[in-house]
């Protein structure tokens, strides 16, 4: 990707966790041109030397429903890959929630300096 002054290496060069994390959540699902996005962002965190961006993101669905997503990113190689692992917020408190979890944690990106998977 090339940014305005230099490309770019890692997501640290876009900004803070919290701010690549909401730039993500507009494009995805927000009106990006007003800034605005019904969800919360939560524990937006960069691992891997800032080349893995990890997030939760609670967004409301009518009165007491929420969706709860879990988001990991890779920037490596010119190259951004994101997954979103989304269910009810109830799901996330039943059995199935390790479940969830072990299938955001095994998003790998060859890229990143990880093996890839199809």
């Amino acid at each position: 990707m090339e940014w305005w002054f230099a490309p770019l290496s890692s997501f640290a060069d876009m900004g803070s966790p919290l701010l690549v994390a909401e730039l993500l959540v507009l494009q995805r699902q927000g009106d990006f041109s007003k800034r605005q996005t019904p969800s919360e962002i939560k524990n937006a965190i960069f691992k891997n030397n800032n080349t893995i961006l990890e997030f939760e993101l609670v967004t409301p669905l009518a009165e007491e429903v929420n969706r709860k997503s879990l988001v990991k990113a890779f920037f490596a190689s010119n190259k951004l890959e994101v997954i979103w692992v989304s269910a009810l917020s109830g799901v996330w408190s039943g059995d199935y929630a390790d479940k969830l979890a072990m299938i955001k944690d095994s998003f790998v990106c060859g890229g990143a300096g990880s093996t890839s998977s199809s």
